[in-house]
């Protein structure tokens, strides 16, 4: 019985799993997740959500494509698990930005990922 991890083919660790009597018996992601938002494209609100394997410093940014952070969204330690956030299309200051490519980035520890968002006003 245990937490082992599987890798692909070239040796990269791609998930963990419980191993209990030469079963597996529940599949878990190998390091932090960041989700693609949803609805994208959006002009209210949008919901962006990801995962973390263990308690961690988490930053959440939005930035702009030239890469100027535009607003950030979590800057704390988090536990692990699923989190989701919300933003409405709004910068630092609470102004409107226009709509366009954004860009938000999760960094948690070492890791870090980014995906895109279409915003329209």
């Amino acid at each position: 019985m245990g937490l082992r991890r599987r890798g692909d083919e070239r040796g990269n660790e791609s998930f963990a799993y419980l191993y209990i009597g030469g079963n597996i018996y529940l599949g878990l992601p190998g390091s932090s997740q960041l989700e693609q938002n949803y609805p994208n494209p959006f002009n209210a609100a949008t919901t962006i959500q990801f995962s973390i394997l263990r308690s961690i410093e988490v930053e959440l940014a939005i930035y702009d494509l030239a890469g100027q952070e535009v607003v950030g969204l979590v800057s704390d330690r988090l536990q692990a698990g699923v989190h989701t956030v919300q933003w409405d299309g709004r910068d630092h200051s609470g102004r409107e930005l226009a709509s366009g490519v954004y860009v938000y980035r999760l960094q948690a520890g070492r890791e870090m990922a980014t995906r895109k968002l279409l915003l329209l006003q």
